[in-house]
């Protein structure tokens, strides 16, 4: 018999109360699975018919299910947890290969980025694969833009993850690189960065989790680079936003570490195997052969353990290379 997605995923789009045990993420995350292959709808009279529920393992207890349910909204359920992911481009980039990480640990996933055709594109690949995603464009270092698209995450359920992976900047020698160029790469880098960290702390602080929870409230993640360790020409301006960004983590991994949010540095050392570099250095991804360069997956998969760090050993700066990276 045919599935009707709409029933599969209609339970997830509808509020409920925030958890308070952040077991919610392996729940929610199996419960998708257990849709997805062990469900089967009757789609007589509206009514679902649950054949084989298998049993919820939790960090406390095992909860076993067996029942039949009239409409989908009543489904018992606890509210997916939401990751906002700013700074999502292309498809074969590191902020679309974040959101399907997240996306497929049973996150709902909140994806911004300036062209608004690419990030309706890539939350539309996440719906098809079988995630809940949404597309969020806008411009992050306009305050007023920001404001009311951290509006909508909140109208997403609890935000625990956020991951601010925005940049660019011009490629100049310094006495050819206009005020205007190192501004642009300021405000996008710096400030974007600045203004995402306060919406999204101030939501993370505020989702209803448990504060004493061995993994925290949430996890506040910058995507950074070698240039914010040492600057070099011709990257005057995107070494000087970067470094600035890496103070800012470190400023806010300070403040609000013992208000139980994680926030992690991530130091980018080397290309990453997507769509600018094979389109701006096809020759750089030739030469350096297999696993030369950083697979953005691999990446993704980092900062996700990141989120799941033991608060007892957070981890504030992480660097990431391809082992033929020189360093």
């Amino acid at each position: 018999m045919q599935t009707d997605s709409t029933l599969l995923h209609a339970q997830y789009d509808r509020p409920a109360p925030a958890s308070t045990n952040r077991s919610a993420y392996t729940n929610h995350a199996k419960r998708k699975r257990w849709l997805r292959t062990r469900i089967n709808l009757a789609s007589s009279n509206n009514v679902i018919a649950f054949s084989s529920f298998p049993i919820t393992t939790s960090r406390s207890n095992f909860i076993a299910m067996n029942s039949t349910i009239q409409s989908p909204s009543s489904l018992p359920h606890q509210q997916a947890p939401v990751a906002w992911i700013a700074g999502v481009g292309a498809s074969a980039g590191l902020g679309a290969a974040v959101a399907r990480r997240f996306a497929d640990g049973g996150f709902t996933v909140a994806l911004t980025g300036r062209t608004a055709e690419r990030v309706a594109s890539i939350a539309a690949e996440i719906r098809a694969a079988g995630g809940v995603a949404h597309a969020l464009p806008g411009d992050i270092s306009n305050e007023a833009t920001l404001a009311k698209l951290a509006d909508r995450v909140r109208e997403l359920g609890p935000l625990t993850a956020a991951v601010f992976n925005a940049g660019g900047a011009s490629r100049a020698p310094t006495l050819e690189l206009s005020a205007a160029d190192f501004e642009q790469a300021w405000r996008t880098g710096v400030l974007g960065g600045f203004l995402f960290a306060q919406a999204a702390l101030r939501r993370i602080l505020n989702n209803g989790l448990n504060t004493t929870s061995s993994t925290g409230r949430g996890t506040l993640l910058f995507t950074g680079a070698t240039a914010a360790l040492r600057g070099k020409p011709p990257f005057a301006a995107f070494a000087a936003s970067k470094a600035a960004l890496r103070s800012l983590s470190q400023t806010l991994a300070r403040e609000f570490g013992a208000e139980g949010v994680h926030v992690a540095h991530i130091v980018i050392d080397g290309g990453i195997d997507g769509e600018r570099l094979r389109q701006s250095a096809p020759q750089r991804v030739q030469q350096a052969g297999d696993d030369g360069l950083l697979q953005a997956s691999a990446i993704a998969e980092s900062y996700w353990q990141l989120h799941h760090q033991h608060r007892s050993a957070w981890t504030q700066e992480l660097d990431l290379r391809p082992f033929k990276e020189t360093f």
